[in-house]
């Protein structure tokens, strides 16, 4: 026996009022009182035996963890509680629901935010609109200023540089307001359709 691997079993639940069959697993198992624990052999017949009962019974050492035996970690499941089972549950009678009223009685319920006809405090409460986060980091330039740069290239460097842009500005778009003549590329900036079309008719392109 010393050589050969062992399994040790204690019983955790109860079987009373389970199937006979359980039972008789139980004490097939050497188990008699809740708690007890009994040493067998690991053999393929113990091993279904333990799995048969696996709801009353823990392995404290020697099973291996496999695809047959995985379940989910200690305390991590509950058992459903069981209401309107006689007073003496301490959940029977009216089943934790109270006496009386909407919340007692089956498909009684308040949409969320109700508060018993007053002006609820999504609807009392002053709105003031939405100002994105981003906008800080957000600038336009028109083809006006574009124009008055006078550079072949620009990007938001170059922006920066002239003073159209504020530093801490991540994007800038530009917009068709004003009038370009010159060709200027632009590099890493945004355009309106309308920009972009004077832009090009100008000999000028976005990159």
């Amino acid at each position: 026996m010393s050589n050969k691997q062992t399994l040790k079993v204690q019983l955790v639940r109860s079987p009373i009022g389970t199937k006979r069959s359980h039972r008789d697993t139980i004490r097939g198992l050497g188990l008699r009182k809740l708690n007890s624990v009994a040493e067998l052999e690991d053999t393929a017949a113990v091993r279904g035996m333990i799995n048969k009962v696996a709801y009353l019974v823990k392995v404290l050492s020697g099973l291996k963890m496999e695809l047959n035996n995985l379940k989910p970690a200690e305390g991590s499941k509950h058992v459903k509680r069981r209401v309107g089972r006689g007073i003496g549950s301490g959940l029977g009678k009216t089943a934790g629901r109270g006496h009386k009223g909407q919340k007692s009685r089956a498909g009684g319920y308040h949409k969320v935010g109700f508060e018993g006809g007053q002006m609820p405090l999504q609807r009392r409460l002053p709105k003031r609109g939405f100002k994105s986060r981003a906008l800080r980091y957000t600038a336009e330039i028109n083809l006006s200023e574009l124009a008055a740069l006078n550079r072949a290239e620009v990007d938001l460097l170059a922006l920066k540089e002239a003073g159209l842009v504020g530093q801490m500005i991540k994007t800038v778009k530009l917009i068709n307001s004003g009038e370009i003549k010159s060709a200027v590329k632009l590099s890493g900036i945004g355009v309106t359709a309308g920009a972009k079309a004077a832009l090009e008719a100008a000999g000028g392109s976005v990159a």
